[in-house]
């Protein structure tokens, strides 16, 4: 399960970042469902740019909190999500833009990308049922 996550961690750190992590998963989840679409509404762009937002500003909290500086890899995966995140919401701050759509199309991959590295590298395996929300039957 989540608390799995990360070696032998204290058991409240682990949830912790568990939990940092579902948030940005959520968000993750939210703009990857949308990157289908051929066109998105105000509302949709809203969405992309508070997702974008979210997720980098949870990364930076995790970089300082959880910081492995003995783990460059980790650390290099980690400052590219904060990046790919901020560049997101800078696409949907000018949606109105020339090629907006496929540049956030670009961003929902190199952000699946990083994780998926990330993951990988940390030996994380990730299902999709893992961080469903409790309530959900």
């Amino acid at each position: 399960g989540a608390d799995e996550l990360m070696g032998e961690k204290p058991e409240e750190e682990k949830s912790e970042l568990a939990l940092m992590m579902q948030d940005i998963d959520e968000s993750y989840k939210l703009v990857e469902e949308m990157s289908g679409y051929y066109k998105y509404k105000k509302k949709q762009w809203k969405k992309i740019l508070e997702a974008g937002e979210n997720i980098e500003k949870i990364t930076k909290e995790v970089r300082i909190k959880y910081a492995r500086p003995d783990d460059p890899r980790y650390e290099k995966q980690m400052e590219l999500m904060e990046v790919e995140a901020k560049k997101m919401a800078e696409v949907a701050k000018n949606k109105d833009k020339d090629g907006a759509l496929e540049d956030q199309q670009w961003q929902v991959r190199r952000l699946r990308q990083t994780c998926a590295l990330c993951h990988k590298h940390l030996k994380i395996h990730i299902y999709p049922n893992l961080y469903k929300k409790k309530h959900e039957g």
